[in-house]
C-alpha cells in the first residue's frame, strides 16, 4: 500500500479496541452530519456537545462505545438513534 493507505490501516489496529468518549462519539456526530446547521468552531462545538450530553445521558448508560460496537448492527442502530436524538432537540429548542 500507499505510505498514507498504510499510516491509516495502523492506526486503525493500534485503535482497534479502545473505547470512544461519550464527548468524541457526539462531536464526531455533529461535525459530520449537521456542519450545515453549526459553526464548525471548537467553541461552538464543545458548547453543543456539551449540552447534548446533558440530554443524552440516559442513552449512554451501559453502552461501551469501542470502533468494534459502532461496526455492529446494534452500533449501526445506537448512532441513528442518537443522531436523531440530536435533530429532535435542534427542532425542539432551535439553533
Amino acid at each position: 500500500d500507499e505510505v498514507y493507505v498504510s499510516s491509516e490501516k495502523a492506526i486503525a489496529s493500534l485503535l482497534d479496541g479502545f473505547e470512544i468518549s461519550p464527548y468524541d462519539f457526539v462531536s464526531g456526530i455533529l461535525a459530520d452530519e449537521f456542519s450545515d446547521h453549526i459553526s464548525l468552531d471548537e467553541r461552538s462545538i464543545e458548547f453543543w456537545t456539551y449540552t447534548l450530553l446533558e440530554e443524552l445521558q440516559s442513552e449512554f448508560k451501559d453502552v461501551e462505545l469501542s470502533e468494534e460496537y459502532l461496526n455492529t448492527n446494534e452500533g449501526v442502530i445506537f448512532k441513528l438513534v442518537i443522531s436523531g436524538r440530536i435533530t429532535e432537540y435542534f427542532e425542539e429548542y432551535g439553533l
